[in-house]
């Protein structure tokens, strides 16, 4: 994953990330994921494969403390030093679906679709200048 912009956070530079504090059972745990949202993860049907989220939910995105208590973990990315956890504002595949999307509105729809198929490593024609 290439991530273009993120908002830093270093405990050895008393910066503490407040999300991993929010949705983390070792800190304050505010924020916790609701059973509709753990069931939708769950029961997830694809087109190939087997049910469920292969990426998120239970134990990617969320756990669980015991059966009972789901909490977020997606955010606790550090182990070591959990509170200096990097916040992710952006990432390439964002900038890259914006441009196909850009190109598609703008009846470019083959680099559109090249975009999103192939990416741009992949791409057989050059978008035009505009």
């Amino acid at each position: 994953m290439l991530v273009l912009c993120v908002c830093p956070f270093e405990m050895s530079d008393a910066q503490f990330n407040p999300v991993v504090e929010w949705t983390s059972p070792d800190y304050d745990f505010l924020v916790e994921p609701s059973a509709l949202l753990m069931e939708k993860y769950a029961t997830q049907e694809p087109a190939r494969g087997t049910p469920g989220d292969a990426y998120r939910g239970i134990p990617y995105s969320v756990d669980t403390i015991d059966a009972e208590t789901p909490y977020i973990r997606k955010y606790i990315l550090d182990a070591g030093e959990p509170l200096s956890t990097d916040i992710i504002v952006s990432r390439a595949a964002d900038v890259h679906l914006l441009l196909a999307e850009a190109l598609n509105r703008m009846g470019d729809h083959e680099n559109a679709l090249i975009l999103l198929n192939q990416g741009f490593s992949d791409a057989k024609k050059v978008p035009r200048d505009y």
